[in-house]
């Protein structure tokens, strides 16, 4: 199939895919830093608003996405009259299936591309990226035999994870800021720009106490440890008193 041609051609002109994501809290430089490196390799900067806005307006929807968007409907029909109601959030499988089906577009596996603020947390790392670990014969006789000797009454344990190869970027760049630093980038930003969007500065004490709950907590492990536990390499870049553009 023309997959396989496409896959062969990149292997012959020793062509590799650039496969990124940049993650950080909100305010933090994310669009920026992404913006400049897929313009320096050529590959498509992936914004996670941008991703939704292409599924929501694809005319060709299949079953799944006309599902989704039934449901986004009634949501918004539901609350349109409620004072203070929150605005539709599609849920961690949903959002990582969306972005799977963008990422799985022939321009970004034989190309590449820059993630842009996602995945946000281990949670979304593992519904986008990662697999139930497919055990062979022998590892899955070893399981059995462990189970059975540990009796009904054991506590069942989570199952291994493996990551999906084809989708899951191969280097993460996480930016490090603090909430004051990431204040002053998302409140510079005009007015005019800010209408609409979630970058007021109540939007953003949502969103940074959001990322505070998903990534600095003990209880929680950060974004960055579910790349790094499956040997991605990840670069971390402290930019405290520093400009995104510097």
């Amino acid at each position: 199939g023309i997959g396989k041609v496409a896959a062969e051609f990149c292997r012959w002109r020793g062509l590799r895919a650039i496969k990124a994501a940049i993650v950080g809290p909100p305010g933090s430089g994310k669009s920026f830093h992404a913006q400049t490196v897929a313009e320096h390799f050529n590959v498509p900067h992936l914004k996670i608003a941008d991703i939704i806005k292409d599924f929501e307006e694809d005319p060709k929807k299949d079953e799944w996405a006309e599902e989704v968007m039934a449901k986004k409907a009634e949501y918004v029909e539901n609350t349109k009259d409620k004072k203070g109601a929150e605005p539709f959030r599609y849920d961690t499988i949903t959002l990582a299936k969306i972005v799977q089906r963008r990422l799985q577009a022939n321009v970004c596996r034989y190309r590449g591309f820059i993630l842009d603020g996602y995945p946000r947390s281990f949670e979304e790392v593992e519904a986008a990226f990662l697999k139930k670990k497919v055990k062979t014969a022998e590892e899955g006789e070893e399981a059995e035999a462990e189970e059975a000797e540990e009796g009904a009454g054991a506590v069942e344990t989570k199952p291994e994870m493996e990551a999906i190869a084809e989708l899951i970027p191969e280097f993460v760049v996480s930016l490090r800021a603090s909430e004051e630093f990431c204040k002053l980038n998302v409140m510079s930003i005009p007015a005019a720009e800010a209408e609409g969007t979630h970058n007021t500065e109540d939007g953003f004490k949502r969103r940074f106490a959001k990322w505070v709950q998903t990534n600095e907590t003990p209880e929680v492990p950060p974004v960055v440890e579910c790349f790094q536990n499956q040997k991605i390499e990840v670069l971390e870049l402290p930019l405290q008193d520093k400009k995104a553009e510097e």
